[in-house]
């Protein structure tokens, strides 16, 4: 089982290192991590993805809670929720044709934020789901993407209630 936890935390010394030492020490895995502070300096939110089953989800979310510095803890893939992720994809330009570069940015809703004629590489910026991320780059072709690097996903409940700080 997969979710989305948002962590809201004080923005202290060695709060982070607690959350992802707490991971380590019982041996769960973090498959995304990012953290950003908040609109009040003193607080940061962290958003993570981890598995497991509902017995280790939920110790997992008991044990977060424990920690000094955390404030509040919500696993928002149990609730109406929008998720992204921000990937950046260097293609070499010769291996696309325009026609499909054309296709891939009207598509995935792709932009290109840089592109050099004379070493001839494109970077893509796509912001979506990791889903619709593989999705474009199986479209692209994968012999065609030079490299890729993604941002951990953040997400955010769809409704007026938030996170309590």
């Amino acid at each position: 089982m997969r979710i989305i936890l948002s962590v809201l935390m004080e923005n202290e010394f060695g709060a982070l290192s607690r959350v992802v030492g707490l991971f380590s020490q019982r041996g769960y895995n973090i498959n995304a991590l990012s953290v950003s502070q908040t609109n009040n300096i003193e607080i940061s939110r962290l958003t993570l993805i981890t598995s497991g089953s509902p017995s280790v989800i939920s110790q997992i979310k008991k044990q977060l809670e424990k920690l000094l510095n955390v404030i509040d803890v919500v696993d928002i893939t149990s609730l109406d929720h929008t998720e992204k992720q921000l990937s950046l994809v260097k293609l070499k330009a010769a291996d696309i044709s325009g026609i499909k570069l054309a296709s891939v940015i009207a598509n995935f809703n792709a932009s290109i934020v840089k592109s050099n004629e004379k070493t001839g590489y494109i970077i893509l910026q796509l912001s979506s789901t990791n889903s619709e991320i593989s999705s474009c780059i199986d479209y692209i072709g994968k012999e065609h993407v030079l490299e890729v690097v993604s941002s951990g996903v953040i997400g955010i409940e769809n409704s007026i209630r938030h996170l309590k700080e």
